[in-house]
């Protein structure tokens, strides 16, 4: 897949958010592969970014044949 920075607007600043494109995954020693608008579409927006903690949000659609699965979740990481 891919992933670029999003440019800032409103009250999102530059390189605040990113956006993945997911072309292919590993999950129970099956890899899928997806091209086109089947690829999965994630957004992460940095919250947070220090040198001890940093804090996620993330949205995403992934689209394959016969469904849609999204998701929604916010994770913490901190520095030990």
């Amino acid at each position: 897949g891919y992933w670029a920075f999003m440019d800032g607007y409103d009250e999102i600043k530059d390189k605040e958010m990113l956006v993945l494109r997911i072309k292919s995954y590993t999950e129970s020693g099956t890899t899928e592969i997806s091209t086109g608008d089947e690829m999965g579409t994630f957004i992460l927006r940095f919250n947070k970014l220090s040198n001890s903690e940093c804090i996620i949000e993330s949205n995403g659609t992934y689209i394959s044949t016969g469904y849609t699965s999204t998701s929604t979740s916010t994770k913490t990481y901190e520095k030990k």
